[in-house]
């Protein structure tokens, strides 16, 4: 299909802008990865491990926010 081409662009100054938008794309997911480690970093330092429950184990039940009739 001929529209489906990616075509040269006739303006000198939408390719700059294409060029800034690409870079910009690539800074702002540089830092979200950076962000993202940081944060697991964080999480993995101050959690809990998950108690192993498995199925026939007694195990206590908050009810709080459970509604019934």
């Amino acid at each position: 299909m001929e529209w489906m081409k990616e075509t040269e662009a006739q303006n000198p100054g939408a390719t700059m802008y294409i060029q800034w938008m690409q870079t910009l794309q690539e800074n702002a997911s540089t830092t979200l990865e950076q962000t993202r480690e940081a944060m697991k970093k964080y999480h993995e330092r101050r959690a809990t491990p998950q108690p192993i429950i498995e199925i026939g184990d007694l195990v206590m039940l908050n009810a709080k926010n459970i509604q019934s009739k």
